[in-house]
């Protein structure tokens, strides 16, 4: 039932707000608001949307390159969108509960950021940054 609140609030909410969506392919927006949402619970401060344009581009052009994503069934892309959609919401949610139940909770958010940017993007976050310019590595922008 959270999942399903997570990502209807996603569609109804964050989508039209951020000018998002009604593509045939919206996965690159989930991903970018996913990574904003992230890296603004491990900065303590509100998702960036000023980033959302050009980390959507680079994310599109990162998930595109990937051989495997292309070769997926379309069931299994819709259900990788919802992931992310879903999961952003819910962080983005819990980053605001946390700033209200302290430093532990605030910490174990921060812990969970990160491993949500590793597991699904296969992101270190320690190595991100944002700007309007897109994503950043500390290696140089990819």
């Amino acid at each position: 039932a959270l999942y399903t609140r997570c990502l209807q609030h996603y569609r109804q909410r964050v989508q039209p707000q951020l000018g998002i969506g009604g593509r045939d392919d919206d996965l690159g927006s989930a991903a970018a608001y996913f990574v904003l949402v992230n890296l603004a619970v491990l900065e303590d401060r509100e998702p960036d949307p000023r980033g959302l344009p050009a980390v959507e581009r680079q994310l599109r052009r990162m998930l595109g390159a990937a051989a495997e994503w292309s070769r997926c069934p379309l069931a299994d892309r819709q259900q990788g969108f919802e992931q992310l959609a879903a999961l952003a919401v819910l962080m983005n949610e819990s980053r605001l509960a946390a700033r209200v139940q302290g430093a532990a909770a605030q910490q174990h958010l921060r812990t969970a950021a990160a491993g949500y940017l590793r597991q699904m993007l296969g992101l270190e976050a320690e190595r991100l940054t944002v700007s309007a310019a897109g994503l950043a590595w500390a290696e140089g922008v990819q």
